[in-house]
């Protein structure tokens, strides 16, 4: 789980990262921490998704960071609530607009609000955008959300082994 406060910032650390030969897909998280869904979800799982996905499969937050000092949590910048936030991650309502607005420019489809998960394809030094999957996951509630624990941990194992895109979206479908 990574933090990316801003679209730079992404692209940014995806190329500290990767080597602009490697190929790997790259998860995008869509979750905007104001709603009750996102701060079970987090609370309950981005240590273990954080630890879980290791080298494999890497999660930047859109509008998430890191480090912020308890005296600038505000209306705007709230630090996450779960056991062992010592990076006192944030979200910050402002800059996940941003990026949400300047993503809403690389897709066809536009942000809804909705808790998801989007796949992107990493190669050449760049994310290719126009190879990507979105996954609603808020469609996959149920009582202890065990679909989107379900979901992660799958795309967790495929990303070992998968390096594109498509291959994932054709199992998940199935």
């Amino acid at each position: 789980m990574v933090e990316a406060l801003t679209l730079t910032r992404l692209h940014e650390e995806v190329r500290e990262r990767y080597a602009h030969d490697e190929q790997c897909v790259v998860g995008i998280m869509m979750a905007r921490y104001d709603l009750g869904v996102t701060k079970d979800i987090v609370e309950q799982n981005y240590q273990y998704w954080h630890r879980n996905t290791r080298k494999y499969f890497d999660v930047f937050w859109a509008g998430y960071g890191a480090y912020l000092p308890p005296s600038d949590e505000s209306l705007t910048k709230t630090i996450l609530k779960f056991p062992g936030n010592t990076q006192r991650a944030y979200f910050d309502l402002d800059a996940f607009i941003e990026i949400k607005d300047q993503f809403n420019e690389y897709f066809s489809s536009p942000y809804e609000d909705k808790l998801q998960l989007i796949l992107v394809n990493y190669r050449n030094g760049q994310l290719h955008f126009s190879e990507s999957l979105k996954i609603d996951l808020e469609e996959n509630l149920d009582p202890n959300y065990a679909k989107i624990r379900k979901i992660m941990e799958f795309v967790t194992n495929e990303c070992r082994s998968e390096y594109e895109v498509a291959p994932i979206a054709k199992k998940l479908k199935l």
